[in-house]
């Protein structure tokens, strides 16, 4: 059983591996710039944000404060309470499943089918029993409880830690918010082109749309202070 939201599959590369590197945003500088130096080369001074032992702090709060953000976004879009699926929904074939007149329907069902698998996979790994009913914000309140057992279990934990932020994503532009993308001022630190960075609302990374480099956008005040400083 996998975690992933179906659009995009992660695990840990051999470079995260080696190093214990955290998967998450606050590391695409630091991948990025192992990949240019892969392709090129190139040497760098970038240090990988270590996992303790899988996820760091800062992407573990994030992880945290976004998961418990799913159930509100959802009912923006089917106001009500959400009923997660039977335990057996995961033995269901596409066939079995007749299509939505309402694609906010569909989005909806996706979301909760995939909650739904994540707390079998924790229950199971804790000895917990599942409960006879089950609905989206107690499905999402129980994996919030036992946030730091889930996260830790490889490679389910990476996951559903990728998959959190995505959630977090689609939920909000299907909602109508965040879906602007606004400039950042400044020039990129890996390519010096000036007026190609970006964020889109609704997401904590900064883009350069020339070298595609990213950066987690808490990382990035701290490397825009560090450059100020360097002078």
């Amino acid at each position: 059983m996998s975690l992933d939201t179906g659009d995009t599959h992660r695990t840990r590369t051999a470079i995260e591996t080696a190093v214990d590197a955290c998967p998450g945003p606050c590391n695409r500088a630091w991948e990025a710039a192992e990949l240019h130096q892969h392709r090129t080369g190139e040497p760098h001074n970038l240090q990988p944000v270590p996992g303790q032992p899988i996820w760091c702090p800062n992407c573990r709060d994030n992880i945290a404060t976004q998961l418990l953000e799913l159930p509100d976004l959802a009912v923006k879009l089917s106001p009500g309470k959400l009923k997660t699926p039977p335990a057996d929904v995961g033995r269901l074939s596409r066939a079995d499943i007749h299509a939505s007149p309402s694609p906010a329907y569909d989005l909806i069902d996706e979301l909760i089918r995939w909650a739904a698998d994540a707390e079998d996979i924790l229950r199971e790994r804790l000895g917990h029993p599942k409960p006879p009913t089950r609905y989206l914000h107690r499905t999402v309140a129980y994996l919030h409880g036992h946030l730091t057992a889930m996260l830790n279990i490889d490679p389910h934990g990476i996951d559903f830690g990728l998959s959190v932020a995505r959630w977090k994503r689609r939920l909000t532009t299907a909602t109508g918010h965040g879906t602007d993308t606004v400039r950042v001022p400044g020039r990129c630190p890996r390519c010096d082109q000036k007026g190609r960075l970006t964020r889109s609302n609704g997401e904590d990374l900064v883009r350069c749309n020339n070298c595609r480099a990213c950066w987690d956008y808490d990382h990035w005040q701290l490397l825009v202070k560090a450059v100020v400083e360097a002078g």
